[in-house]
This record gives C-alpha cells, structure tokens and sequence, in this order.
C-alpha cells in the first residue's frame, strides 16, 4: 500500500513539476463557444488554441477528456474561438471556472455556425470540427475556419507562469515612460535660463503629448493599466511614474511661487489634471484631425488656461508667451 501511494506521489510531482516548466511558456488567451444541441451557450477558457494551417484554414485547441463543457462543443460540431485582450481577464476567469451559468451578463451574438462571438473581443474565428486527436488526457480538437473578424486594436492578454499579463512590452513600457520623462526634462532644460514658469510649463507639456504620441498604442494602454502587470514590473513603472510626478511637481510648484496657479488648487491634483487630460487627449487622437504639433499646442494652450490664473494678464496664449512646441 505504502508502495503504492509512494508511486501516485511521484505521478503528482512529475505532473507538478511539467506544468511548471511548460507555464514558462507565455500563450495567448481564448474562450472556446459553442451553441449546445439543447439550444445553451457554453464555453470555456483555453491558452491552447493556435494555428495549423493557411490553406485550407485549420486551428486548433486541447480540451480535457472528461470536461463536460467539451462534451456538449463536441456534439455541436462547432466552435467559435474568442480571442481575449488585457480588459478581459475578468471573462477569462469566468470561463476558467466551475460557475453554473458562464454567460450570466455577458453581451454576445451569434456566428456563421450559431457559436457565441463574445462581445469586446479582440477578434474570434467561427469554425466546424474537422478532426479530433488523442493527446492523453486532453483531446485535440482541428477546426475549419469558416468566418473570422477583429474588433480592435488590442493589448493582448497573456497566460504565463498561472497568471494574467499582458504581451505589450512590459519592460519597454519602462524603459518609454522613462525616454518621456527625459524628454521633457531636455526640452525645458533648453529653454533660455530667463524662461518664464509659465514658459517652461507650457514647453514640458509640449514635450510630454510628443512623447506620448511616439509610444504604441500597447505601451500606452500598459501604462493606463500597469495594476495588470507583474508585480516587479508594476513596481518599475509605479518607481519611474513617482519620478514623473516630481517633474510635474516641481514645475507646477514654480508657477505657484510666482502666484500663477489658480486659487485652491492642491499642486497633486494639478499634477493629476495635466497628466490624466494630456494622456487621453493624445489617445483619442487621429492624424486626421491635425498633425501631432498641432496637437501638442492645442494641449498646451487648454493645460495652461485651465490651471493658470491671471494668463490674460500675461497675453495671449501664443508662442511667444509659453514657448515653441
């Protein structure tokens, strides 16, 4: 007996032991969906599923044997892959877990093959069953892409390790909020030395919104959302955005000596006004609408009429009162 179960507790550490070599292998996130034949959505959450194939279109994904979820997939013939991004780790959880009804809340339409297409997905393939192969414990399942679509432009969410990332450059999130900051360090430092605070505040927020816009739309949606990175990552970012208010701080503090800055404004929440505004400025941006110079001077002229005081007194907001852009 003793023999026995000393032989189970090395089939359980070897098993232990694979899972956590294998998760050092960083996948995507997908909720497979199907229509059952009684008519129910099901579905569950994979990091199994990818390509096979262009010509024809096959994919592919693992589902345990003894899932219940697979079963009814299975007997509809069908699947719709859903293709998650970092906002959806939430519905990924969901579909990962033993809830009753998975769909509880959740928006979704119907594909070409009756499958569920999860609303806010990045993108998803509809697909019928081609094939099915023995993979041990799990069964692999061959799909025939029969339509497909994408919705966004996303940060996709990634499973590595047992949890939830993001596949944006956590490390070069760092390293561009870093590059921002010295940027707009160097171009007040450029400003004559007889600058006026209103000068090199109007010239930082330049600098910042030409930063802002030389990052990819991934990094700058990781820096909205770095509460979702790993935790020594996040503590990088939270590190080099402390340095960041600073800079703010410091410049918003000059122009609060010089009795500029509006009546009752606490310089943090300054600080949050110029930074959150600018940030979703330079998010709902276009180059349909202007050139990112443009931008950046529109940006300025709102940021300074907004926090300074008495600027009519000083002129109007022009280049020549708060510098070039």
């Amino acid at each position: 007996m003793s023999s026995l179960k000393s032989n189970e507790q090395e089939a359980l550490d070897r098993s232990r032991l694979v899972r956590e070599v294998l998760g050092h292998f960083a996948t995507g996130v997908a909720v497979i969906t199907a229509t059952s034949t009684d008519g129910e959505p099901v579905g569950m959450s994979v990091n199994s599923f990818t390509s096979v194939s262009l010509e024809p279109p096959l994919v592919l994904f693992c589902a345990g044997r003894q899932s219940g979820t697979w079963k009814s997939i299975q007997a509809s013939g069908q699947f719709c892959a859903n293709i998650l991004d970092i906002t959806q780790q939430d519905l990924a959880g969901r579909f990962a877990s033993r809830t009753a009804d998975r769909f509880a809340g959740v928006e979704y339409k119907q594909g070409v093959t009756g499958s569920p297409v999860l609303a806010g997905a990045s993108a998803f393939v509809d697909c019928r069953i081609v094939s099915e192969l023995d993979g041990g414990d799990h069964v692999i399942v061959v799909g025939e892409v029969l339509d497909h679509g994408m919705s966004h432009d996303p940060t996709p969410l990634v499973f590595y390790r047992s949890r939830y990332s993001a596949v944006s450059g956590e490390g070069i999130s760092t390293a561009a909020i870093t590059q921002a900051r010295l940027y707009v360090q160097q171009k007040v430092a450029e400003l004559p030395s007889a600058a006026t605070p209103i000068e090199r505040l109007g010239t930082a927020v330049c600098a910042f919104v030409i930063s802002l816009l030389a990052m990819s739309k991934e990094i700058r949606h990781a820096l909205r959302n770095l509460w979702y990175a790993r935790v020594d990552v996040r503590d990088e970012l939270i590190a080099e955005e402390h340095a960041f208010f600073i800079l703010w701080d410091e410049l918003l503090a000059e122009v609060l000596t010089f009795g500029e800055l509006r009546d009752r404004l606490p310089l943090d929440i300054a600080r949050q006004l110029c930074m959150g505004t600018l940030g979703w400025v330079v998010n709902w941006w276009t180059p349909e609408y202007c050139t990112p110079e443009e931008l950046a001077s529109m940006a300025r002229e709102f940021v300074l009429h907004g926090l300074i005081s008495n600027l009519q007194q000083h002129g109007t907001a022009g280049d020549s009162l708060i510098g070039p852009v």
